[in-house]
């Protein structure tokens, strides 16, 4: 009877966490191996990667599967195929909302914006920028300053320890004042205190 009683609360639990959401085993073999590419500067290998995560994530809806297809994307703006590139920004922008999760999402939206300027890319962003305006937006829930400076003063490690994800401070979702969660994988990261 006790164990009944404690089955539903357990999934409360690791769904409040983030841990149902969290690819299968063999995905975070998948997600290391394009995360590792990534960072060798092997971008189509890196992008194609992303996609297939992305392709095998999205039947299932879970909420990674945008930021796989936005890390895909960006792998192949740095590889020089745009057009690809493009299309896989905006498969990751129209998941986001049949999912709802517009606030993840802007954040990696306007990070593809970035760097599709930086690299000279102008009238690509203009286009995509416009293309966005169209899609519906909800506001993301401010978080008040003293959260945020409390955040900005524990440094997180560059990348993700499971799965070798970037973690950026502003952009992943922190479940306590010195844990975060990553964007990829899921896994809660731990800041050093200073």
């Amino acid at each position: 009877m006790r164990l009944r009683r404690l089955f539903p609360r357990r999934r409360l639990f690791s769904s409040l966490l983030g841990l149902r959401d969290r690819p299968p085993e063999g995905w975070l073999y998948a997600l290391r191996q394009a995360n590792s590419c990534m960072n060798h500067g092997d971008y189509l290998e890196a992008g194609e990667a992303f996609r297939r995560l992305a392709e095998t994530a999205e039947p299932a809806n879970r909420s990674r599967t945008v930021q796989f297809y936005l890390q895909a994307a960006s792998a192949f703006i740095r590889a020089g195929d745009v057009s690809r590139a493009m299309d896989l920004a905006k498969n990751g922008v129209e998941c986001m909302v049949r999912l709802g999760y517009p606030r993840t999402s802007r954040w990696a939206c306007r990070r593809f914006l970035y760097e599709l300027e930086s690299l000279g890319l102008n009238q690509e962003a203009a286009r995509f920028t416009g293309w966005l305006s169209g899609i519906p937006d909800e506001p993301a829930p401010e978080r008040t300053q003293a959260v945020q400076e409390k955040h900005a003063r524990v440094p997180l490690p560059v990348s993700c320890p499971s799965c070798g994800g970037p973690l950026r401070p502003d952009e992943v979702e922190w479940v306590d004042s010195i844990t975060a969660e990553c964007t990829f994988c899921g896994s809660l990261v731990r800041g050093e205190v200073l």
